[in-house]
This record gives structure tokens, C-alpha cells and sequence, in this order.
């Protein structure tokens, strides 16, 4: 009798006439057995059990899905030269590949057919860590046409949403036939039509759920990461429309484009006041321009009309964010659950600034706002994150600065910096930004204690939930845990190469002789509501003042000499 007919059964043994209370346990035990035990022995006796378990029960096979399937595979492409794990092969098959084809398949089935929620719920979060777990999975994922079918839960069956974005984004991360298939798919029909990457941005800007947010932020992330033709795509489209006069600015209008509704997301503030919709529209619109030099200019050409067009002037969309940047600062808001509407806003900023040199003279262009960066720098309310980008951002003002205009060029900034605070205190704010929770917590990579199988991100709602808000706050940290997920590694590791940068061109510019700066006095500019005529002849009788005033000092030396 071979080692599988031994196993005959063994379903009804264990499982008796109600499989479905125990066979998760069982199947995990097995798994564990196989993943983790030391005896070849045990492991092969394990494994060839597996096999008759799942081979017998449709709810074994279940059981199996998201937590089995990437340990058997595992084992096949780690331990394929141990003698002792060759039954894995006569078990599963020596092609691991057409294994997973025919499972996503299965996958894919009971979410487009499923009629219960929660089988259709477990299939998509087997499907996610499946492909979390395993590159060649993208591949079967595509080859089987599977992502419309999960781009198309979010049309009908909002309940699921959450996961579904989190298994979007695993399937476009660093997988270009994918991410074509999410930019080309559209949502609905006829009138309704629209593409999903609209109806994914929509649900940002008006879901009340946080978690919403960011699970599809991160398919945003995902798709914009090196993929310079998609970001090109989403900015082309950022063209302003005229101000809503309807009471919801961000009303199912299919027809407007994806830019035109991330502007208008990140303008909804003005009117309400409410810049939650505005921060979100800023942490997408920081995926679309990051490591984009292109796009970056784009966006900086773009020129927003004031809401009443009779009570204010048009500016571009850079000095916009400082400006709601600067709201936010003001506002005491008693909401702590919301306490990163500044940090968004800051990470767009730097993102945004980073090797733009347009972008720092954009900014350096009002006078309000290399005072106002130094001011929230030095305010011991702002949390420690906050301080921390300002300080980043104030450093960008340095690094990336190519202008020779006075009161605008890198000494500036430097000199602003000295005077304000001075730089040991402007450096400290690194150091202290370094050693918070938010960024302490990013630079140790992900979560794996609630699902150690998958490699996403992003963390879930279970995830976010478990974090004690108030309890994080309340240690004198008052950045919200929320953070961790868009603070990801990427980002934090850009602000830690930007530190050391910032650093020696500082160091470097106000090691300079001020000999070596042009510094013009500034009673010499031109005063507000002076005429062109009397601005010349009182830059002549300054000028002449200054010659007499040399000709006086020439004469004494002389005199003194002799």
C-alpha cells in the first residue's frame, strides 16, 4: 500500500460530518508541519496527507487557499535539490507554475460567480497574498484575464473594497502588462462609463473610511512607481475646471478627467473648510509626480482661479498647497484622529521639490513663504514629523536653489535658517524626526505579525485598528499611526538621503565669505507704489551719495599718510 492509499479517508476521520468547524486548524497544522518540522520523516508523512485531505474535500481545498499555496510553492522553488522534499513534486506537480494558472482560475471563479459574500471575500484575500507571495503569479493572474474581474468588484459591491484595492496592487507592483490592463479598464456602461482609475480616485476623495484610503492609495502607489508613461498619462489630464456650483463639488460627474478631479479634490477646502479631501488628493497627486521631472513642471505651469474670482487672484498650484498647508497649521482642530492633514501635505511638498529646481523658485517666489516654513520649524506645538518635513523642505530651498536673485538665493535661505534658529537647532529637527514613531516604525519594513504569508505594505484595517491612537498621542508623539503606511520606506529613505545633502551644502554655503554674495541694501528696492521715474532718481542720488562718501574716505587716507 503506497503512503497516499494509507491516508484514504483521513478527511472523514478527522473532520467527521462538519468539516468546515475544523479544517482550517487542521490544514494549518499540516502546513506548519511541512514549513517548519526539523524530521524528514514527519514532513513527507505530513505532505502526503495534505494531499489526500485536499484531494477528497472542496472545503480542504478552501482551507488550503491563501496560507497553503504559498508555502507548497516555496518549497518547490527553495528546497527543489533536497532528496527528502522530492514527494513534493509527485504531490503538486514538478511544474509550480501550472499549479497556480489553474488556482487563480479557481479564484477567479468564485469571485465572479461566488453569491456569498464571504467565500467571495476569502477568495480575493487568497488571490492577494497568493500573488503577494509569488512574481509568477502575476503572470497566470494576467494570462488569465484576472483583473478586470477584480477591477469590476469595485463597481458592484462596495463591502469588499477594501481588500480588493490591496489585491489591485499587488497585482500592478512592478508588473507592466498590469498596470496597462488597470489604465485601460473602464467601469460601467453607456453614460455611465468611466475608467476604473477614476472611480478608484473618487472613492479616496469621498470615502469617510481611513482604511479606504489607504488600501487605494497604495494602488496609486503601485502604479506610478517607475512607470513614467503611466504618470504621464494621469498628468496630462490635470486640467482646471470652472468652480462647481453645485453643493457637492465631487458629484458622480463620469465625464470630468482624472486630473480635473484631483484638482478639484485638492480645492474642495476652500469653500467648507474641510482639507480631509484635500490631503488626499495631495497624497495621490505625490505618487503621480514622484521621480518625474516632467511632470513636476507640468503641474507647476498649472494656474488655479480664486473661488471668488472678484476677491482674489489666480496663483499657481504649488503656492495653492503652501497656502492650505499654511490653513492647516492655523486650524486647532480637537479631532487628534486626524492629526495628518499637514504631514500629507508636507510629504507632497518634498516630494514634489526634489530635484526641481522650478519648483524651489516657485516657492522662494512669495516673500510669506520661506517666513512662514521657518516659523512652523520653530513651533514646539507642531509634532515632531511636521518639524521634521518643514526642515526637509527648508533644505530643498538650499540644495536645489539655482538663483543668483538677492533675498532668493541658497546664502538666503542658509542665512534665514542661522538667524531664526540657528543650525544646530535646524539640524536637531533630523534627528528628532528620525527617532519618532512614524518614521522609526517605517524603516522596520512592514507589519508581519497578523499576516506573515503576504508582502503588501499596506496595512489592514484590522492592522490600523489595532493601534492605540490616543495611547500613541498621549506618549508625546502626536503624529497619527495612520502615517506608517504612506511614510513607506521609500519615502523615509528619500528624506534620509536628502538629510545628509542638505547638510554639506549648508555647511558649505554659509562657510563662504559674505564677500562672495552680492548683497544689495534694501532700502535699494522698489517701493510699493513708487513710479519708475522716481525709483531711477533715487537709485542716482543713492549712487551719488555713495561716490562722495568714497571720495571723502580716499581724501583722509591720503592725508594721513603724509
Amino acid at each position: 500500500m503506497d503512503l497516499a492509499s494509507r491516508y484514504k479517508g483521513v478527511v472523514g476521520l478527522v473532520f467527521g460530518d462538519n468539516p468546515s468547524s475544523n479544517e482550517d486548524s487542521y490544514i494549518q497544522r499540516l502546513l506548519d508541519r511541512i514549513s517548519n518540522g526539523t524530521l524528514p520523516d514527519d514532513r513527507r508523512s505530513a505532505i502526503v496527507e495534505l494531499q489526500s485531505v485536499v484531494a477528497e474535500s472542496n472545503a480542504a481545498q478552501l482551507a488550503f487557499g491563501a496560507s497553503g499555496f504559498p508555502v507548497v510553492v516555496g518549497i518547490l522553488k527553495d528546497q527543489r535539490d533536497d532528496v527528502e522534499m522530492g514527494v513534493v513534486g509527485l504531490v503538486f506537480g514538478d511544474n509550480p507554475s501550472s499549479n497556480e494558472d489553474s488556482y487563480i482560475q479557481r479564484l477567479l471563479d468564485r469571485i465572479s460567480n461566488g453569491t456569498l459574500p464571504d467565500d467571495r471575500r476569502s477568495a480575493i484575500v487568497e488571490l492577494q497574498s497568493v500573488v503577494a507571495e509569488s512574481n509568477a503569479a502575476q503572470l497566470a493572474f494576467g494570462a488569465a484575464s484576472g483583473l478586470p474581474v477584480v477591477v469590476g468588484i469595485l463597481k458592484d459591491q462596495r463591502d469588499d473594497v477594501e481588500m480588493t484595492f490591496k489585491c489591485i496592487g499587488d497585482l500592478v507592483d512592478g508588473h507592466p502588462k498590469n498596470r496597462d490592463i488597470l489604465a485601460s479598464k473602464v467601469l460601467g456602461e453607456d453614460r455611465q462609463a468611466e475608467p476604473a482609475l477614476n472611480s478608484i480616485l473618487r472613492i479616496i476623495l469621498q470615502t469617510s473610511s481611513i482604511q479606504e484610503f489607504v488600501a487605494a492609495d497604495y494602488v496609486f502607489k503601485t502604479f506610478c512607481e517607475k512607470n513614467r508613461e503611466g504618470q504621464a498619462m494621469l498628468a496630462s489630464t490635470l486640467i482646471p475646471q470652472p468652480h462647481p456650483t453645485t453643493r457637492d463639488p465631487l458629484e458622480d460627474d463620469v465625464n470630468m478627467s482624472f486630473g480635473s478631479m484631483l484638482l478639484r479634490g485638492i480645492c474642495s477646502g476652500e469653500t467648507d473648510g474641510n482639507l480631509e479631501t484635500c490631503c488626499r488628493a495631495a497624497s495621490i497627486l505625490s505618487h503621480v509626480l514622484k521621480d518625474n521631472v516632467q511632470c513636476k513642471e507640468k503641474a507647476l505651469k498649472i494656474v488655479l482661479e480664486s473661488p471668488v474670482p472678484s476677491m482674489g487672484t489666480p496663483e499657481p498650484l504649488f503656492q495653492r498647497i503652501v497656502r492650505y498647508l499654511a490653513v492647516a497649521s492655523s486650524m486647532k482642530s480637537k479631532d487628534k484622529s486626524k492629526s495628518y492633514i499637514q504631514q500629507i501635505i508636507l510629504k507632497l511638498l518634498v516630494t514634489w521639490t526634489v530635484d526641481c529646481p522650478a519648483a524651489v523658485q516657485c516657492f522662494l517666489d512669495s516673500r510669506h513663504h520661506l517666513t512662514y516654513l521657518l516659523d512652523l520649524v520653530a513651533n514646539p506645538a507642531a509634532t515632531v514629523c511636521i518639524r521634521g518635513l518643514a526642515s526637509i523642505l527648508l533644505g530643498e530651498c538650499v540644495i536645489y536653489n539655482k538663483s543668483n536673485e538677492n533675498g532668493k538665493d541658497a546664502f538666503a535661505v542658509v542665512d534665514a535658517v542661522s538667524q531664526k534658529m540657528g543650525l544646530t537647532t535646524y539640524f536637531s529637527k533630523f534627528e528628532e524626526m528620525q527617532s519618532s514613531f512614524v518614521f522609526s516604525s517605517s524603516s522596520e519594513g512592514p507589519r508581519e505579525d497578523h499576516e506573515p504569508l503576504t508582502r503588501t505594505a499596506t496595512p489592514s484595517e484590522a492592522e490600523i485598528e489595532d493601534v492605540d491612537v490616543a495611547g500613541v498621542m498621549d506618549k508625546g508623539n502626536e503624529d497619527h499611526p495612520m502615517l506608517i503606511s504612506l511614510f513607506d520606506p521609500s519615502f523615509t529613505g528619500l528624506v534620509k538621503s536628502l538629510e545628509g545633502s542638505i547638510r554639506e551644502r549648508i555647511v558649505d554655503v554659509y562657510s563662504r565669505p559674505k564677500s562672495e554674495v552680492a548683497v544689495v541694501p534694501a532700502d535699494l528696492e522698489q517701493r510699493s507704489g513708487e513710479s519708475e521715474k522716481d525709483y531711477i532718481n533715487r537709485l542716482k542720488a543713492f549712487i551719488e551719495k555713495q561716490c562722495s562718501e568714497i571720495q571723502v574716505h580716499a581724501s583722509c587716507s591720503t592725508r594721513l599718510c603724509f
